[in-house]
């Protein structure tokens, strides 16, 4: 079983997450990002369960330089948020790519379990 999905442009980690004083929360940008994605998710209707793969392909906005990995957190947590896994930790195999850039921006998901 797999899934496949195309999600909008993963804020980064440093866009994604706040902090005010100890308190850590979620910053608007990943609130958005979450709610795309739980729309998208059920639209699709799909949960897997036991160990997984996770394979993430970035298609940037622009050019500008940029760490992918700072990416990957918020799609884990986006994917778990709407329902497609229960929990991050499922995940035993991860690949993230850089690929061309795509006006606006995209992230292409294939989840699959192993």
């Amino acid at each position: 079983m797999s899934i496949r999905l195309f999600l909008p442009w993963p804020p980064s980690v440093n866009h994604y997450w706040g902090q005010n004083g100890i308190r850590r929360y979620v910053k608007a940008q990943g609130v958005a990002f979450r709610k795309s994605t739980a729309e998208i998710v059920a639209a699709n209707g799909q949960k897997i369960d036991g160990r997984l793969a996770l394979f993430i392909s970035l298609y940037p906005p622009n050019k500008i330089r940029r760490d992918i990995d700072n990416h990957v957190k918020a799609v884990q947590d986006a994917l778990q948020m709407a329902g497609c896994f229960d929990d991050d930790e499922q995940i035993d195999h991860l690949t993230v790519a850089r690929m061309p850039v795509v006006k606006g921006g995209q992230c292409k998901v294939v989840l699959v379990r192993i």
